[in-house]
């Protein structure tokens, strides 16, 4: 079968005119290229910039098509034409969703009467007459969430809730031991895109704050992005504490994982989230999680069992959190433990997502 994937990112192309995206989406691509699959994957590209991304993963397979659409209004167009002359070309259209341009492949999909199925990334879209039009036509549903299943499926009965699409296994399983001495130094650890939609200002924010309420502690970044040459630029000229420790993009994911490990604390302040597969990194390491509520993250969350809920956007209730939390260790000793029993509990499922597409697509065929 030919099938069309419109992603909901941006692909970079690097100085080689080599496509460059998220490893992960990478190795679905190509994991679904081995069931006889031919595979065209496409999306906006961009200059690609080693120091602001974290997708760094080359597409070198032969079977694998990219086609890259220029990210400019004065292009909509050119664009249109593109992905009208590829969507009659496949099969199937399979797309990432939410997006302006997922959403105009939608739109060509249908009035081509091509069948389409969607991947629900997060929760940027409203339930309005267009979201339940989107829904009820997709020939079916993936999705990382059980509550994003849960909401979705009064317009669509064919919806699947998969394991995250990262390199998890139970290999990387650590029961930790509780903390013996709370006046240490803590480290608290955050990985993901440094960018404003992943708090990281409110990170920032919620250190100072632990600061001044005398908790001895650093906050370790692990990742890269937008906001990484400022932020660094602030702590060289004193603007941000020493306590911030700047990682940046850690391309090894052994390497990646003993971060976890080494920390005390995992602390993730997204302003909007499909279910991000950092949070299943962190429990594995029976590490104690501080999270927003955001997206799909309530449907494996659950607050004072596998973590401790904070507000968005909010650093100093935040902080204030945490500080209150830190007076019984043992509890959150129990919430690190509760959150490696989630991990362990959803890895155990057989719901690896080119496996699931590939279901509903014999099914199609």
């Amino acid at each position: 079968m030919n099938i069309l994937i419109i992603g909901n990112g941006a692909t970079e192309v690097n100085e080689h005119g080599n496509s460059v995206i998220n490893i992960h989406t990478a190795d679905f691509l190509h994991e679904l290229s081995l069931y006889n699959h031919n595979i065209s994957f496409a999306q906006p590209f961009i200059k690609h910039d080693i120091n602001a991304n974290i997708r760094g993963y080359e597409i070198r397979d032969d079977n694998i098509k990219t086609i890259n659409f220029e990210d400019s209004k004065k292009s909509l167009f050119k664009n249109i034409s593109l992905l009208i002359k590829n969507i009659f070309m496949n099969d199937f259209i399979y797309i990432f969703y939410p997006g302006s341009f997922p959403r105009i492949a939608i739109l060509l999909s249908v009035l081509l009467r091509k069948n389409y199925g969607l991947y629900i990334r997060g929760e940027k879209y409203q339930y309005n007459g267009f979201t339940k039009y989107v829904f009820n036509k997709s020939n079916f549903i993936i999705t990382v969430s059980p509550l994003i299943k849960k909401q979705i499926s009064k317009h669509n009965k064919y919806v699947s809730v998969i394991r995250p699409m990262n390199k998890l296994t139970h290999n990387y399983s650590y029961i930790r031991d509780p903390l013996e001495d709370i006046k240490k130094e803590l480290e608290f650890l955050f990985v993901g895109r440094v960018e404003y939609r992943k708090g990281i200002y409110d990170l920032l924010k919620v250190s100072e704050y632990l600061d001044n309420l005398g908790v001895n502690h650093k906050l370790r970044i692990v990742g890269a992005g937008p906001l990484s040459k400022k932020i660094e630029l602030d702590k060289n000229n004193g603007i941000i504490s020493n306590n911030i420790i700047l990682e940046g993009h850690v391309g090894n994911y052994s390497q990646l994982m003993d971060y976890y490990k080494n920390a005390d604390f995992f602390i993730f302040l997204s302003h909007d989230e499909g279910f991000p597969r950092v949070l299943y990194e962190a429990m594995i390491k029976s590490l104690p999680i501080y999270t927003t509520f955001v997206g799909g993250i309530p449907g494996r969350m659950i607050d004072g069992v596998n973590c401790v809920k904070v507000p968005v956007k909010n650093p100093i209730e935040t902080a204030n959190i945490i500080f209150k939390s830190l007076k019984d260790i043992n509890e959150l000793h129990s919430i690190g433990l509760n959150g490696h029993d989630t991990t362990i509990e959803v890895l155990q499922q057989d719901d690896k997502h080119e496996a699931v597409l590939n279901r509903y697509l014999n099914y199609i065929s």
